[in-house]
């Protein structure tokens, strides 16, 4: 089995949106996503649900449960068995938040701009 590499969307800034939800979340919140990210890194795009899920535009998303409620996460796929994790929400309705969604667009296009100079 291959092993992918997992990194965080990160701004022109620095910051890195992935990281600042993980860390408004509880321990227990964190532990589930940062096991289904493990599950992503080991497995890539064999991973299906419950655990990932396709949303389009060539995103795809993590889902975890806690005490937090639904969990989901964004990423895409890279060539060279690369994955990029843009941002996450707790999911509080059965819709996905499109506000999210278009932010991890948005995330992904900058990503795809800066990197291929």
């Amino acid at each position: 089995m291959e092993q992918y590499d997992v990194e965080y969307y990160e701004l022109a800034s620095q910051r890195c949106p992935f990281s600042d939800y993980l860390d408004g979340l509880s321990e227990k919140a964190q532990e589930a996503i940062l096991y289904e990210v493990q599950m992503l890194a080991d497995y890539g795009p064999e991973l299906r649900a419950p655990h990932s899920k396709p949303v389009g535009k060539g995103l795809f998303e993590i889902r975890a449960k806690s005490g937090d409620g639904a969990l989901r996460e964004f990423y895409f796929f890279l060539k060279g068995n690369r994955i990029v994790i843009t941002n996450g929400y707790v999911k509080k309705t059965q819709k996905m938040d499109k506000i999210e969604y278009k932010l991890a667009l948005g995330y992904k296009a900058d990503y795809m701009d800066r990197n291929s100079k």
